[in-house]
């Protein structure tokens, strides 16, 4: 999910993932989708957002099921990124320069496990700097051997690939997962967002 913060000035983004499979895994992430854009419509800080996001599906989602997901909202202008994960995999650094590091840590819990407040991090994205993130049906894609994508390749995948866009780097994932899996059935659904702050030095 990606769209306009409050305001106009920021880009809010989250990528999520729920625990399960089907009808009731969309139905959940349709709900989680409703409530995270009300939440930021309300309360523009992600924490609280994200708190109070919570606090409604550990109250509405099936004891069985959870929702991991990163949130952030970016000022294209500062650069400056608040973010926080609850249990995701960690979203990627891509600078110009092919350096790649991983952003944060998953210090809170997914969604639905906890009614406890959430907390946020905040960074500045350089100009030029992007901002991946990927959901498991990436990084545990398989191959006709039965390996696994994994993290380390995703890493290394980016940090080869040049890039003048978020797209130049979704396309780059997206083509790198199916050569790896080739012909062999798609287990997970693959989510892949990328963030490019863009602008003059």
């Amino acid at each position: 999910m990606r769209y306009l913060a409050p305001g106009g000035r920021a880009s809010a983004f989250a990528v999520g993932d729920v625990s399960g499979k089907g009808l009731p895994a969309a139905l959940v992430m349709a709900n989680l989708q409703a409530a995270l854009r009300t939440a930021v419509n309300f309360r523009p800080d992600p924490a609280e957002a994200v708190s109070q996001v919570g606090r409604h599906m550990a109250a509405h989602l099936p004891g069985d099921m959870f929702v991991t997901m990163v949130m952030g909202i970016l000022d294209p202008r500062t650069g400056r990124l608040t973010y926080l994960n609850a249990g995701h995999i960690l979203p990627l650094l891509v600078r110009g320069s092919g350096e790649v590091s991983e952003l944060g840590q998953p210090n809170n819990p997914p969604l639905g496990l906890s009614t406890a407040a959430f907390t946020h991090e905040e960074t500045v994205l350089e100009i030029g700097t992007a901002l991946v993130a990927v959901t498991d049906g990436v990084t545990e894609a398989a191959s006709p051997a039965g390996d696994m994508f994994g993290c380390d390749r995703l890493m290394a995948l980016v940090k080869a690939a040049p890039f003048t866009s978020s797209q130049d780097l979704v396309g780059t994932i997206t083509r790198g997962v199916r050569e790896f899996c080739r012909d062999g059935p798609q287990q997970d659904d693959i989510t892949v967002l990328g963030v490019l702050r863009r602008g003059q030095a």
